[in-house]
């Protein structure tokens, strides 16, 4: 999904790539011959149709149906990548298909790495897989920022699937992460280096909690021989690849001082214009696609909860915090260990941050990720769906449909 420079052309500035056509087909094949969706998944399903037509409402409002559509657009393939997944995911012990999702997203990892240390060993840059400018790594993403956002996300995935079912792994997964540091430097994406820098160190905590008395000594012994003799030699060999890399790094220098918590330059300006858009237009908001028609400030709403009310006002807004807090929700209901919740709500704490300085609800990887995250949350160790303890969510039927009620656990 990520992998939109290999895209074919299709509406205005949203490319169709194979994987969109392999997903509108695998979603023709699951409503023909599939047996639908489990009704504990329904309410994500319906929590989704109900953003996509709570920010269609907007419509009424716009100036531009052209740049309406082009906005719009990726609600639908929302649709199809979540209903996919739902109907995928909808049947008995499904340890063996999450285990081939988290295979098949290593890989994927694995395989966008390979160009950054290519340069790294042979010293020859490969300039198809940076931006226009060559300058920060994007492998087949269209911007570095989306190359970081499916990275980061991935790499929860991966982490998420391990913990649930096959936490031996933990160890080498833990060291592997490693060698990811490199890339998301390389990508010169702040937020994204923040992001996976916090990310590994929970993960390096919640490994350390787990291990034996014995085991945990020499993990720190490990730890502080990295630390002492490898960070410092390394990041100073990465710089030297490029000023991508010390961009990155700054973030650090950032955090450290309140100020430096801000979204500033031209994404801050354009959430405060997001604001005063929002307050000018509460209701229905400017209409998906059209902040240009009432703005000067070029630059797009760089956050996702901004750029939600400016653009389809409190009606939209209500439909996003609707699908936004239901995978925390069903999270905290669910029957998995208490370990496996707290990561999972970590790790979505740093995905809402992750929204602060970004738009991300049109990558198509994002739903991907709600949509697994939210199944996963029904699974027990063995793969089996379990009812919630929130007994809301165990009470959804399928009126009118007995073939459909074949998807029990």
């Amino acid at each position: 999904m990520p992998f939109t420079k290999i895209s074919v052309p299709a509406v205005g500035l949203y490319e169709m790539t194979v994987s969109d056509i392999s997903l509108m087909v695998l979603c023709f094949f699951l409503g023909i011959k599939g047996k639908g969706i489990h009704k504990y998944f329904y309410p994500f399903f319906g929590g989704l149709l109900l953003l996509t037509f709570l920010s269609g409402m907007t419509i009424v409002v716009v100036r531009s149906l052209r740049m309406f559509f082009i906005e719009y657009l990726p609600l639908l393939f929302a649709i199809f990548i979540s209903y996919g997944i739902l109907a995928f995911l909808s049947g008995k012990n499904l340890k063996k298909q999450m285990s081939g999702i988290r295979t098949t997203l290593i890989v994927s990892l694995l395989i966008s790495i390979i160009p950054v240390y290519i340069q790294l060993i042979t010293g020859t840059k490969l300039d198809y897989f940076f931006d226009t400018w060559g300058w920060r790594y994007t492998f087949l993403s269209q911007n570095p920022n989306q190359f970081g956002v499916y990275f980061t996300l991935y790499s929860f995935l991966i982490i998420q699937i391990t913990l649930k079912f096959f936490e031996k792994d933990l160890t080498k997964l833990t060291f592997a992460l490693v060698f990811f540091f490199v890339p998301v430097l390389f990508s010169g994406s702040k937020a994204t280096t923040l992001i996976f820098a916090m990310n590994f160190m929970l993960l390096n905590f919640f490994l350390f909690t787990r291990l034996s008395v014995i085991k945990r000594s020499v993990y720190a012994v490990v730890i502080v021989l990295i630390v002492v003799f490898s960070v410092n030699p390394t990041i100073k060999f990465v710089k030297k690849q490029g000023g991508q890399v010390s961009r990155a790094l700054s973030i650090f220098d950032q955090v450290s001082t309140v100020e430096g918590l801000t979204v500033g330059g031209p994404s801050g300006k354009s959430i405060d214009d997001g604001l005063l858009l929002f307050f000018k237009y509460p209701l229905f908001g400017v209409g998906l696609g059209n902040k240009p028609m009432h703005s000067k400030q070029v630059v797009e709403i760089h956050n996702t909860y901004i750029k939600t009310l400016a653009t389809s006002g409190i009606v939209g807004f209500f439909g996003f915090i609707i699908v936004f807090t239901m995978v925390p929700l069903i999270t905290i209901f669910s029957h998995s260990r208490l370990s496996y919740k707290l990561v999972v709500l970590l790790f979505y704490s740093l995905f809402g941050l992750m929204n602060i300085p970004y738009h991300l609800l049109r990558q198509r990887w994002v739903w991907f990720y709600l949509a697994i995250t939210f199944v996963l949350a029904f699974l027990d160790k063995d793969g089996n769906i379990q009812k919630s303890t929130f007994g809301a969510y165990n009470h959804f039927r399928k009126p009118g449909n007995k073939r459909l009620k074949t998807t029990t656990s």
